[in-house]
């Protein structure tokens, strides 16, 4: 299969998600909370009066009526992976081999930023695959929990006891209650593949470019009046054996603390200006991959700009995927 249109079923993307649900575990009544609420390690009480722990629980299905929740619409839908291999996807098909992971658009993108701030992948080149895939419904799994282990590892022979080559279940670590995919590669059969994020082809706004400059501004001024300690090593500092450096530690620690309120001003207003109607998750993913990435203030600056366009307006880069050619990995044709 050759040319430029991918076909399947896509879903709404909207990045505005700010909610999860849980199941009561003693009456299976179902709640709602905030991720913000979530993250401060809060709790709800359903209906019937028991103690809902978003800290015990992991998120149920957020959307009942989600198409996927039907075995037969499967090889209908697109569904999406990111890597930072552009020759994805793996072809080993052994028992001890990895499952591979295929969600919502939503899932895959927090799947690169989880990659970038936790897996060292910082400053790597992701590529975002649209992913088809061929199965009939009698073998695709009752939706359930992932099948991990306690290392978060699903293997292929995980599938293979519960005899099925593609697994659905919950995602409760990447758009949580959306449904994704553990499936034996061989069940893919076509794909587009994008490098991300696109390269910016949009003029900065004035906001953006002024938090920067304030940005930049603050840091010279920090570093002006910080004290020069040539010949001191940090266990000086921190020891502080006299007065004199004790005055040059306190002085570099306050230099320090007022570099990590710089930092907070800038990346609250960028925040402010490139993520306006972004859900807490999603912004919350995003800025901790980006305070990952090496290089210069401006370079990171520029990072975080193309970044936060997959999730502010992830439009342009669905429009240039879906173009991308068609690549046949698989026997059967859709």
């Amino acid at each position: 299969m050759s040319g430029n249109h991918g076909g399947g079923i896509e879903r709404p993307v909207d990045f505005s998600y700010e909610a999860c649900w849980f199941e009561c575990p003693a009456c299976r009544d179902r709640v709602v909370m905030t991720f913000e609420d979530r993250a401060n390690g809060e709790s709800r009480t359903c209906s019937l009066g028991h103690d809902v722990s978003a800290q015990e629980e992991y998120p149920a299905l957020t959307d009942p009526s989600d198409v996927a929740t039907n075995p037969a619409e499967i090889e209908r839908l697109v569904w999406y992976h990111t890597s930072t291999r552009a020759d994805w996807p793996p072809i080993d098909e052994s028992s001890s081999a990895s499952a591979t992971h295929l969600g919502t658009f939503e899932s895959a993108i927090e799947n690169m930023f989880r990659r970038m701030r936790d897996q060292s992948d910082a400053d790597s080149q992701f590529y975002l695959h649209r992913v088809r895939i061929a199965c009939p419904p009698a073998e695709v799994s009752p939706l359930g929990q992932e099948l991990s282990d306690f290392m978060g590892n699903v293997w292929l022979s995980n599938l293979y006891d519960a005899g099925f080559p593609v697994v659905r279940y919950v995602n409760v670590h990447e758009h949580p209650g959306s449904i994704s995919l553990a499936v034996v590669p061989s069940v893919i059969t076509h794909l587009q593949t994008l490098a991300v994020p696109l390269s910016l082809d949009t003029e900065e706004s004035p906001a953006s470019r002024d938090a920067f400059t304030s940005y930049m501004a603050d840091l010279d001024r920090v570093e002006a009046r910080r004290p020069c300690s040539d010949g001191l090593r940090r266990m000086d500092l921190l020891m502080r054996r006299t007065p004199d450096i004790a005055a040059i530690a306190d002085a570099d620690h306050e230099c320090d603390e007022a570099l990590w309120a710089a930092q907070d001003r800038y990346w609250e207003a960028m925040e402010k200006e490139h993520l306006p109607a972004v859900g807490f998750r999603a912004r919350w993913k995003l800025l901790d991959a980006v305070r990952s990435i090496h290089g210069s203030a401006s370079h990171v600056h520029d990072r975080f700009r193309s970044l936060a366009e997959l999730v502010r307006n992830p439009a342009p880069t669905l429009a240039v995927l879906q173009a991308q050619p068609v690549r046949e990995v698989g026997g059967s044709a859709l």
